[in-house]
């Protein structure tokens, strides 16, 4: 029999692990206990004062739609029109977001929903792209393969929704694909915004950071592409709002405003940086990690009522949240959802920029 000293490694492994399973358990069986007060601080994107938009002379030569729906026309009364950026091929997202946000709930919550999309490289893909065009009749595409590294999805829709959404939509929702929404939260809050609030409004989890100049980066921009510092303020791009009165400008300035790749900082502050839209902070609405243990973190500051039931989910790492993953807490985060109550909007001057929680995370996910 070995001495009592011997017993102790594995005595700290057993405590170790118990530790861990009770906390899991606890987290999984925690019941809502009551709602986090939430409030929603206003800001301006030229807040930033930064002057970092070039408008170029001649008219920027955007590439031609390629697949267009059919079905979304003019006579359309909608709360909202949800704008999905998806990747070509992605036939299983656009899938579930179908069967999730189907016909009755659109009807019911009054919205409708489109797929963004570029073109594959090859024919039978575009086959089957467009094969789905026919049937979902839901599908947007632009002539431009999605390797090209500058916002042809953006401009496609931009002028799409113009196009067939100005007069007949009061607000823009942008996401995308991998993207998990509570469409009813999201309804809801719309649904009473008061006039000024629905009047260029931008709703979104903003955040300013300067221009990422090392080569090796993922979001690297040359000196001859952003030849700035700062980007300014702008919002993430997984998910963001846009009152409809913005599509007039956002139309205007897509034909001169310079491009770059960036798509998020293109719409949300190259585009509208002459307009100075009115942007409410909802990043408490979204549930973002890098990690597991901020994942769990943050779904148990849900579950005990200290942050709200998120609008919005995007978590990794891939490695542990595949879409099962994801699917699994995005489930357990709304099981408060019920207690949501409405948001109070505050002034800027309560929000300092230092108090942004790791806005990176969201725009270099």
């Amino acid at each position: 029999m070995g001495s009592p000293s011997a017993l102790i490694p594995p005595l700290v492994v057993f405590f170790l692990v118990s530790t861990i399973y009770w906390n899991a358990k606890t987290l999984i069986s925690t019941p809502c206990r009551g709602d986090a007060a939430v409030k929603i601080r206003k800001l301006h994107l030229n807040d930033s004062d930064v002057d970092n938009v070039v408008i170029l002379k001649e008219r920027i030569k955007w590439p031609k739609i390629n697949i267009r729906p059919k079905r979304l026309h003019l006579d359309r009364n909608l709360s909202f029109l949800i704008v999905v950026h998806s990747g070509v091929h992605n036939f299983e997202r656009r899938y579930e977001m179908r069967t999730v946000l189907s016909k009755k709930i659109r009807k019911q919550n009054n919205f409708d929903i489109v797929f963004v999309t570029g073109r594959p490289t090859d024919r039978s893909t575009q086959d089957l792209l467009q094969a789905e065009a026919d049937v979902n009749d839901d599908i947007l595409q632009s002539t431009v393969a999605p390797l090209n590294q500058y916002p042809t999805q953006a401009e496609a829709w931009i002028s799409y929704v113009y196009e067939n959404f100005r007069n007949s939509t009061r607000f823009i929702l942008k996401v995308d694909d991998d993207v998990f929404i509570n469409e009813g939260l999201v309804a809801n809050f719309l649904a009473s915004r008061s006039h000024s609030e629905s009047q260029k409004s931008i709703y979104c989890y903003p955040f300013k950071i300067a221009a990422d100049k090392r080569p090796w980066r993922k979001h690297y921009l040359t000196e001859a592409e952003f030849p700035f510092r700062n980007l300014g303020i702008f919002c993430a791009g997984l998910a963001y709002t846009l009152s409809a009165d913005l599509l007039p400008h956002l139309y205007k300035n897509v034909q001169r405003t310079r491009f770059v790749w960036l798509d998020d900082w293109y719409v949300t502050h190259a585009l509208l940086v002459d307009v100075n839209p009115t942007i409410y902070d909802i990043s408490p609405f979204y549930f973002s990690s890098e990690s597991a243990r901020e994942a769990f973190s943050r779904l148990r500051q849900v579950l005990v009522g200290d942050l709200p039931a998120p609008w919005f989910a995007h978590l990794r790492p891939r490695q542990r949240f595949d879409r099962n993953g994801q699917l699994d807490f995005w489930q357990r985060s709304q099981l408060c959802s019920e207690k949501q109550g409405n948001p109070v909007v505050v002034t800027k001057e309560s929000r300092q920029w230092s108090d942004f929680i790791n806005p990176l995370k969201l725009f270099f996910s």
